[in-house]
């Protein structure tokens, strides 16, 4: 293909001029030519078509009187009569029942066996349309005959294309020698134009050579013409023209040439310097790409396993909460079964940093006092115990006046602080200070390696210590999940820095770690800011359950100890449970069976998840109250569920007291709503006068 390429290349002007003439007309010719065939063809199509219908017409107008009296030797008389259609090979007729009642064959002809179980078939798919079928070499035609508007039967008359192929050869042979005839005059009127455009060229090229040769630029080529061939030679008289003066020039700065190398050298140097910066910056958001794909990739798998430990954990944590509730303080196995509580829901909390990690937490959007919430939690029991492991730290706090707040999630946010001056303390042994600063910025620039930066106010938060700090091996490690120089299960998962990662990511905000190795390290993190109200975490009150009265409840799950455990709490809390594997039988359940609320699990695979289950049900039970329970924190299809109507969503593994306030809410809501029903249309019968 390389050397067909480059001999073409390599051809005279004239010939390739000749070329392009002959390929341009070729291609028009031809396609002229096919769409002049392919109208031709299906215009021949179109009237052959035509006029076997008329003659099916004809031939049907003909055979009623045949039809209704059952008369076979008319019918087959007058099929006979197709003897004078030479295309014709063979025609049937079909009573209303779609039985064969008269038949004609061309028997002279090399298709006049005709299978009549074929044309039996094609009258059956007749009904009441005409249909048309084209195949090897034949048209099949069958329609209905009807007698005053009723059908009475069918006929089908099958025709040989052979005087359409006939016809589509005459007109193809006639259109090839046209075509030859256009080529000829294309090839008289290249030649004769070939004198007139090529010669002006190959004077043009006698002066370049010229030129080239004899090194003179005071050469010209006379001009001939005003077309492009004109303007061509203008140009090359012009360019000589320039090229004789710069020749001047460079005679005339022969002399400053150190001067001209020094300044290209410097322009060079910033150039390549102005180079490393870019590569250097590119190589930063390069790492940052590969560490976020890293960070997604391990996030998913996180995802799928803390799903399934949420499972899990809800017997451990509601199976030991049913037995305690009816045992007293002093029962020996009361304090064994809270311990077994407590641990379990220490587990679900490390599962819920593995659903932070896989960024699968709700989208929230709330105004948040980054101030106030750092004070919070420094004078919480949390911290206290904290700063009991770590006496000899001092902690420092300083913030700006009228901060604006934080938008995003106040737990996640809490979470993060959290783990920054845990890790902080940590870092320090042997005691240290660990400073806090909260700062407003505003920014019309990005940061370098800022990503999801937008223009606009900025919140600050600057965490560091004066610890042992991080070797620069592993700075670029420390967002890893279950990355850490600690001993596992005495300091925490590993799971801190990549929750604060996660965090951070879902705040479209960046974060800058700063760190030598014994002199302490300090992370930046950048939030963005708005005007607006904090948000205030209500406070949290122990309660006992609330008990049913005995109304019905659906549970749908996928998982055999998740429905039994529902279904003894559900017992246990005075409701009457009914349960179902997945969300195909829970919709075979509520269209035979009434309940009054339905507990629905998110995820249940193979068949529908949670999201099409609630779709199909309130389709025919609208208003049909419902929770949704998953592993999951609350997803974009559980959010397009709570849309359509769905009651509360429950995270697993759901404590007795949570479901049974979820349930009571929900039943609450529907016995609110039927009381304003009922009091609006009492208002109405007042309103309407005796």
């Amino acid at each position: 293909m390389t050397a067909i390429k480059q001999k073409l290349l390599n051809l005279p002007i004239r010939n390739k001029l000749s070329l392009i003439v002959f390929c341009t007309a070729g291609l028009l010719i031809g396609l002229m030519a096919t769409g002049i065939t392919a109208e031709k063809y299906i215009e021949y199509r179109h009237n052959l078509v035509e006029d076997m219908t008329t003659l099916s017409e004809i031939i049907g107008t003909n055979s009623t009187a045949a039809l209704l009296f059952r008369d076979r030797f008319t019918a087959n008389e007058i099929l006979a009569a197709l003897q004078a259609e030479a295309d014709v090979i063979a025609a049937c007729l079909f009573d209303d029942g779609g039985r064969l009642f008269a038949a004609y064959e061309r028997r002279q002809h090399d298709q006049a066996s005709v299978f009549r179980a074929e044309l039996e078939a094609l009258a059956h798919l007749t009904a009441d349309n005409q249909k048309v079928r084209f195949q090897s070499g034949i048209l099949d035609l069958s329609r209905p005959i009807r007698l005053n508007g009723k059908r009475i039967g069918d006929i089908v008359i099958r025709t040989d294309l052979g005087t359409l192929h006939q016809s589509i050869h005459r007109f193809v042979f006639i259109l090839a020698v046209f075509i030859l005839i256009l080529f000829a005059i294309a090839h008289l009127i290249c030649v004769r134009l070939n004198h007139h455009i090529v010669g002006p060229i190959t004077d043009l090229v006698d002066s370049m050579q010229a030129v080239s040769t004899d090194q003179d630029y005071s050469v010209r080529v006379p001009v001939r013409s005003t077309d492009e061939i004109g303007s061509l030679v203008d140009g090359f008289n012009a360019m000589l023209a320039k090229v004789q003066e710069r020749d001047d020039e460079i005679g005339r700065h022969r002399d400053h040439l150190e001067d001209l190398v020094e300044q290209r050298t410097w322009d060079l140097k910033q150039s390549n310097e102005n180079l490393l910066k870019e590569i250097k910056e590119r190589r930063s958001v390069q790492n940052q790409l590969v560490h976020a794909q890293k960070m997604e990739a391990i996030g998913t798998l996180a995802g799928g396993v803390a799903h399934d430990l949420n499972n899990i954990l809800s017997g451990v944590v509601s199976y030991p909460e049913l037995l305690l509730m009816n045992m007293t303080p002093d029962d020996p196995m009361y304090q064994p079964l809270n311990t077994i509580m407590a641990s379990g829901k220490k587990a679900a909390a490390i599962v819920q940093d593995l659903l932070t990690l896989a960024r699968r937490g709700v989208k929230v959007e709330e105004s948040v006092d980054l101030v106030k919430l750092v004070n919070e939690y420094l004078g919480s029991p949390e911290h206290a115990k904290l700063m009991s492991f770590h006496p000899l730290i001092t902690l420092d706090i300083t913030a700006d006046d009228n901060m604006m707040n934080v938008i995003g999630s106040p737990m996640h946010l809490l979470k993060m602080v959290m783990n920054l001056i845990s890790n902080a303390a940590e870092a320090m042994p042997d005691g240290g200070r660990v400073s806090i600063c909260i700062t407003a910025l505003s920014f019309t620039t990005p940061l370098p390696g800022f990503q999801k930066w937008r223009k606009g106010p900025y919140v600050r938060l600057t965490v560091s210590d004066t610890g042992v700090g991080i070797p620069d091996a592993d700075i670029h490690r420390i967002f890893e999940p279950f990355y850490t120089k600690k001993v596992m299960g005495r300091s925490g998962t590993g799971l801190g820095m990549a929750v604060i990662w996660g965090t951070i990511e879902d705040h479209e905000g960046h974060i800058i770690v700063r760190s030598k190795e014994g002199l302490g390290t300090t992370f930046e993190i950048y939030l963005p800011a708005r005007e607006g109200t904090a948000f205030r975490q209500p406070a949290a009150v122990a309660r006992q359950p609330v008990m049913g009265e005995g109304q019905s409840v659906l549970v749908v799950d996928d998982s055999e100890d998740q429905r039994t455990l529902a279904r003894e709490i559900l017992l246990r809390l005075g409701y009457r449970p009914e349960v179902a594997a997945s969300g195909e039988a829970a919709i075979d359940l509520v269209k035979v069976r009434s309940f009054d609320l339905i507990i629905l699990d998110m995820i249940m695979p193979p068949g529908m998840d949670g999201l099409d289950t609630y779709q199909e049900i309130i389709r025919f039970r609208p208003g049909l109250k419902t929770i949704i329970a998953s592993g999951f924190s609350e997803s974009k299809r559980v959010r397009e569920a709570r849309e359509l109507g769905v009651s509360a969503y429950v995270r697993k593994p759901y404590t007795v007291t949570q479901i049974s306030d979820a349930i009571r809410s929900a039943l609450v809501e529907d016995d609110a709503a039927q009381r304003r029903d009922e009091d609006r249309t009492g208002l109405d019968q007042k309103a309407i006068p005796e």
